[in-house]
């Protein structure tokens, strides 16, 4: 079935501030491992936001060239992250992990998304 996602910017979906996160550090896919950079904003459990794989150094992802990237919309509770990737028309993968004050893990599994792979990030605060 066809799911329905925000639009790109998170400003345009919640009305009020949100607080905003940036993390940094690795993506492992069957392929290799690539740095990568996430960022969102946080509304009460409700996160809305976007990663970019190629550039986890960069101080922003608006200044980021990157190999890929995509769209992220999911809750954290109690420290249990729960979201959906969306990357480009075609693809969207779910993925599950855990947020604590300075480090996020997580398993990314496709869920609509012919030839994905499974992934994994393992990040820290950017």
């Amino acid at each position: 079935g066809c799911l329905s996602f925000p639009p790109a910017s998170a400003q345009e979906v919640t009305k009020g501030e949100g607080i905003s996160y940036a993390w940094i550090g690795t993506t492992l896919w069957p392929r290799g491992v690539a740095k990568m950079r996430l960022e969102y904003q946080l509304f009460g459990h409700n996160l809305q936001g976007e990663y970019a794989v190629g550039c986890s150094s960069t101080s922003s992802l608006r200044n980021c060239v990157s190999s890929g990237r995509g769209f992220i919309t999911g809750t954290v509770e109690n420290g249990v992250l729960h979201a959906q990737l969306k990357v480009g028309d075609e693809c969207v993968y779910t993925l599950l992990g855990t947020v604590t004050a300075d480090k996020l893990v997580a398993k990314i599994t496709p869920t609509d998304c012919p030839g994905g792979s499974k992934g994994e990030w393992a990040l820290r605060k950017g």
